[in-house]
């Protein structure tokens, strides 16, 4: 009876501890899928806004705000979507773990694009083919800046 008891205990150890190790999982790539959704809200705005900027396609003042409203919104959320460190999670991911040793650096990054990308939203809404497109640029050195040091290289 002894050992039944003590071989049942052992087994529901075993299974709390392996249902909380999935949890953590499940948690930690909640945490990569979260933070790259706002990078593809990012770079989806970014698609139609390069092309104006490149005058590939015609500038497009309503469309070009609409889009710098979007990344302006998504660009503040970078940092709050990359607090938690996902290193161990299971998803594959473009972020380097240097992101969690050195998070104050990536830190003051995402908060220079979220003023740049605000910025660049104030300019937009002013139509401003010029204006827009040099704020764009200078919001661009800013995403450059933490994707050189914290992304991994393609």
């Amino acid at each position: 009876m002894r050992k039944t008891t003590i071989m049942v205990s052992a087994v529901l150890c075993c299974g709390i501890f392996s249902q909380a190790l999935a949890q953590d999982e499940k948690r930690l790539n909640e945490a990569v899928e979260l933070r790259q959704a706002v990078m593809k809200i990012i770079k989806w705005n970014l698609g139609p806004m390069v092309g104006m900027v490149k005058e590939e396609i015609p500038f497009d003042a309503d469309r070009f705000a609409l889009g710098a409203e979007r990344i302006a919104m998504a660009g503040s959320m970078i940092e709050d979507a990359s607090r938690m460190d996902t290193r161990q999670a299971t998803l594959a991911s473009e972020a380097l773990p240097l992101i969690w040793d050195e998070f104050a650096e990536y830190e003051e990054l995402s908060e220079k694009l979220a003023a740049s990308s605000a910025h660049l939203a104030e300019v937009a809404e002013g139509g401003d083919p010029g204006a827009s497109r040099k704020a764009f640029l200078d919001m661009t050195k800013d995403c450059k800046a933490c994707h050189d040091k914290f992304r991994e290289k393609k």
